[in-house]
């Protein structure tokens, strides 16, 4: 099966996001868990034996959560709220909500008024993890998610279930980075919007089906198995290397638009991107590896501190990634990203760095005005594409 093939298969996948959890609830009968991003341990749901579901939000029209939120809450917690009001996600069983912001706290308890027939499981997060008492929260939290799957499905989940299912993510997301370092050096064979497609069906498809795909998908990309997950600094010719950062990029036409800018992105800290792609890493008592994953996830706005030093890891990060430029995609009304941005813009003008804002919105966005400022970016980054 050709390349171009099994991409598009994975563009149905996303264009119809829920289709594959229905599919597999049908054909296994077993628990399907939704998440919102991001940090949500997804290998502990995998070892309940459910599946899990990264929701992102929606495009469309709102035409009942906003009886609920105010307008001038983020679009991703007003989307995904209409998402679960319109009926769209009735094939869940439960939904992990990590307490990021204050928008999110609010959301978990609107959620369980509006659809008190999904069980809702609010996940602390520790926000400044370089306290000494982060570690016992983290560790407090994930036995608390796990205590909650375990009364959900009717039985313990094991250790060796764990690691089983922290070793199987380990491996999806170990290609998924393959694929990403692929792009950015031969973004013409795999665009910017094919890697960020593969990344959000990371979310949606069983991981055993994933990996198979994955691994089809690389053969016939003729990536090696084992060839190394990093490239640092390394870029394909013809296009302007440019470092993401924000929460979740919406809408996701968004990534066609860069690719036809001229634009490739070589490195980011999106939720379902660079941060979702974060493993678990070795050791002997899962628990704890997952803790430790938590712990050691980079600051972002809702995970910062003056010892984080965000500003000084994203110049660090677009520095090892070869981009030229930064380019923020920030979610209208997303307070944690706005706080941040003064510091990190200021920052990055110290270094020289060129970097562009572009709000966005699930509903709302005029891609047309997005296309142009992007296009100018790219110009003003080299003078034109191929330059």
């Amino acid at each position: 099966m050709e390349a171009r093939v099994i991409l598009d298969l994975f563009y149905d996948i996303v264009k119809h996001p829920w289709q594959a959890a229905r599919n597999w609830k049908g054909r296994t009968g077993g628990l399907v868990i939704g998440w919102l991003p991001a940090d949500v341990p997804e290998e502990l749901i995998m070892a309940a034996g459910a599946l899990p579901v990264g929701i992102l939000g929606g495009e469309g029209l709102l035409s009942r959560a906003d009886a609920h939120l105010p307008v001038w809450a983020c679009s991703f917690a007003r989307s995904s709220l209409e998402l679960g009001l319109r009926g769209e996600l009735d094939f869940l069983d439960g939904l992990v909500m990590p307490l990021t912001c204050d928008t999110l706290r609010l959301l978990a308890g609107i959620w369980e008024h509006c659809l008190p027939e999904l069980r809702v499981h609010p996940y602390l997060i520790a926000h400044q993890v370089d306290r000494p008492s982060a570690g016992k929260l983290v560790r407090a939290e994930i036995l608390r998610l796990k205590r909650a799957l375990e009364k959900l499905i009717g039985r313990e989940i094991t250790g060796e279930t764990l690691k089983a299912a922290i070793e199987l993510n380990r491996s999806c997301k170990q290609w998924l980075k393959r694929f990403y370092n692929w792009h950015r050096l031969h973004p013409e064979a795999l665009s910017g919007e094919d890697l960020f497609v593969l990344l959000r069906a990371a979310t949606l498809l069983p991981k055993e089906d994933l990996l198979s795909a994955l691994s089809a998908l690389a053969g016939e990309l003729g990536l090696e198995p084992g060839s190394s997950p990093e490239t640092s600094g390394a870029v394909g010719a013809g296009k302007h290397p440019v470092y993401l950062s924000g929460s979740v990029a919406a809408p996701p036409g968004i990534f066609r638009l860069l690719d036809e800018a001229g634009l490739a992105v070589a490195g980011d800290d999106l939720h379902h991107g660079g941060r979702y792609l974060v493993p678990v890493g070795e050791g002997s008592d899962p628990i704890e590896q997952l803790a430790a994953r938590q712990l050691a996830l980079p600051p972002t706005g809702y995970l910062n501190s003056p010892q984080a030093d965000r500003p000084g890891r994203l110049i660090k990060e677009v520095r090892r990634a070869g981009a030229r430029g930064v380019i923020f995609l920030h979610l209208r009304f997303c307070e944690p990203e706005n706080y941040d941005y003064y510091q990190l813009n200021q920052a990055l003008e110290r270094e020289g760095i060129p970097s562009l804002r572009v709000e966005t919105d699930f509903q709302g966005s005029s891609l047309g005005q997005i296309r142009t400022r992007l296009e100018a970016f790219a110009e003003m980054l080299g003078g034109g594409i191929g330059a």
